[in-house]
């Protein structure tokens, strides 16, 4: 496959932290005898630790604030199960625009195509729900959803309907658990400030976890100082509205 392109070698890194993938890297090289050596495989391991914890920070930049407009509307594109776009809205247009590789390129960027790929994969389960999403993030730093479902046709007709994928601005809960997952939290840290996010008092988180109030409260003062706010408002705040303008 690699060869008709004039590559030769490829080398892909998964860049962890823990237990969290935030991203791949995938190198090609020119056709040679020897493609990768050793030493170049194990440059590339040793700064993969650093390079996902660049982008787990990243995912804790200042987002973009609202304007006075508030978010774009939500956009539709309509594919064949090629990943052809067979239409789309001017909506659409406008938040591509905003997920366009660069260069710019004229085919759909790679997280679209993903999203469609995911549901046909899922349509042979007929257990599956068959919606997959996908989070995305601009450069201009906001957070969109796009997430896939096949049209039906009517009756008589060609079973196969095009596949929707719907591009819409994020809601605070579809964003939360990725930044809550970018701090440098403990397992139990991580499982506590999930706890409060939905509306848990201590008392409340003391009995799920089966410990002390004052145990809770040791873990959240962690919690404070690792996400740089000063209580159970302010990390909410944080979580939940930091994309959506100054909270109230």
């Amino acid at each position: 496959m690699l060869a008709p392109l004039g590559m030769g070698d490829e080398l892909r890194a998964a860049l962890r932290t823990g237990a969290s993938c935030w991203g791949v890297l995938c190198l090609h090289r020119e056709p040679s005898p020897e493609g990768f050596r050793a030493d170049e495989v194990g440059f590339v391991h040793a700064m993969t630790a650093h390079l996902a914890e660049g982008l787990r920070a990243a995912v804790l930049l200042s987002e973009v604030e609202t304007g006075a407009d508030g978010q774009p509307p939500p956009g539709l594109l309509l594919l064949d199960d090629a990943g052809t776009v067979l239409a789309r809205t001017p909506e659409a247009s406008v938040l591509l625009a905003e997920l366009a590789d660069q260069p710019a390129r004229e085919t759909l960027p790679q997280a679209i195509v993903a999203v469609a790929v995911r549901l046909r994969s899922l349509e042979l389960d007929p257990n599956s729900p068959a919606v997959p999403r996908v989070r995305l993030r601009t450069r201009s730093g906001r957070w969109l959803v796009a997430h896939a479902s096949r049209l039906h046709t009517d009756p008589g007709a060609d079973p196969e309907g095009p596949i929707a994928v719907i591009l819409e601005p994020a809601r605070a809960p579809q964003i939360a658990p990725l930044k809550l997952a970018a701090y440098p939290l403990t397992p139990r840290e991580h499982q506590i400030a999930a706890l409060v996010l939905a509306g848990n008092s201590t008392r409340r988180i003391a009995d799920a976890l089966v410990v002390s109030p004052l145990t809770v409260q040791q873990h959240l003062k962690s919690i404070f100082e690792k996400s740089g706010v000063r209580s159970r408002r302010d990390l909410v705040a944080n979580l939940l509205a930091a994309q959506y303008g100054p909270p109230h």
